[in-house]
């Protein structure tokens, strides 16, 4: 593609497996073989001119600043709008943010997920809530310009009150992206399984809580979980919603060509086992119909302000939403009101049935 297509690359280590945590990942540090395996898996996708790129995981800054200068300098890059990496608060000092900065980062989500120390804990957390406050200011420091933090809300136990300290506190670093995830039980998972969690009409209310003290801070809630300053929201995770091809790299990394997604193994062993054998690790793909096509922009455009074209919807459904208060006309789109994102999920079936 001319203009260049996503790459996402996940790295299944991190520090400790926290209870909630439903992805591809285990505590430990990135071996040689693995370091090497995602090198050549990448070589074997050739992705070509990088339009985005993140690295997620896990915890992705484990794999050290120089691996990311490396790898950072085989990819074409010249084009690339978004460099974007995740990292746990306990990993980096401000060395380490400048370090990536300089690898060819220039944004970096820092996973906080909550300022209380009790909740930090119960989550399994391994920092603490100072050491989130440092990383924000040390990713300043250390040159970054592009900052985004993660919340979680909806926990057993946490009320509006210690919700709202949260994301006061959160103003106050100052940063240019804020995301607030509700809870999610994963199977699998410590916290999962308890099927401990708030019950759901408190959860409602942290969210429109969120929407009115980040929007009333300046904030643009452009997706369901997403606050962004002007100018900031994460264009990688919108060439998601829109669509845009994206190649994957590392085990369980997923990729879509437009007509097919397709997804790696999780096995670690497995991935490394494959790529060395000059395979791509890959362990299932779907290809997409016109019809799925158009149910999945149906799906992804009610999570975001862009909204859905009203030309693929059913007008007597969306007119019975816009009067519930669900759904707002914008010309040729309608898009989901505040209240509407919170029932985006059931919005697509009632729009796609």
């Amino acid at each position: 593609m001319a203009e260049g297509i996503g790459l996402y690359i996940h790295i299944p280590f991190c520090l400790a497996k926290c209870g909630y945590c439903g992805f591809a990942s285990s505590p430990g540090l990135p071996g040689p073989e693995f370091r090497q395996a995602l090198k050549n898996e990448i070589r074997l996708l050739s992705p070509g001119r990088i339009r985005t790129l993140h690295a997620g995981g896990g915890t992705p800054t484990l794999m050290g600043t120089a691996f990311w200068r490396e790898l950072l300098a085989s990819l074409d890059l010249s084009h690339c709008i978004e460099a974007a990496v995740e990292t746990n608060p306990a990993v980096l000092g401000e060395e380490g943010y400048a370090e990536l900065g300089k690898a060819g980062f220039d944004r970096i989500s820092i996973g906080v997920q909550s300022f209380s120390e009790d909740n930090l804990r119960w989550l399994g957390r391994v920092h603490t809530s100072r050491q989130a406050e440092e990383a924000v200011e040390s990713a300043k420091a250390g040159g970054f310009k592009n900052i985004s933090i993660d919340l979680i809300y909806g926990l057993p136990g946490q009320n509006m009150e210690n919700w709202s300290f949260d994301l006061e506190k959160a103003l106050q670093l100052e940063t240019d992206h804020i995301s607030c995830y509700e809870l999610t039980l994963e199977p699998g998972t410590r916290i999962g399984d308890a099927g401990s969690r708030a019950i759901e009409s408190l959860s409602a209310d942290m969210f429109m809580k969120t929407h009115d003290t980040l929007t009333g801070a300046g904030f643009h809630h452009y997706e369901v979980s997403n606050y962004a300053r002007p100018g900031q929201e994460s264009k990688h995770n919108q060439a998601y919603w829109e669509r845009r091809p994206y190649h994957g790299a590392g085990p369980s990394a997923h990729g879509f060509t437009g007509t097919e997604r397709y997804w790696n193994t999780p096995d670690t062993g497995l991935y490394i086992e494959q790529v060395n054998r000059g395979n791509l690790p890959r362990s299932g793909n779907e290809f997409i119909t016109p019809a799925q096509a158009v149910r999945e922009e149906i799906m992804l455009g009610l999570r975001t302000s862009r909204g859905v074209r009203t030309a693929i919807l059913p007008e007597k459904t969306v007119n019975r939403l816009i009067e519930a208060g669900r759904l707002k006309r914008n010309g040729e789109t309608v898009s989901p009101t505040p209240e509407g994102m919170l029932w985006a999920d059931g919005m697509a079936c009632e729009l796609t049935g």
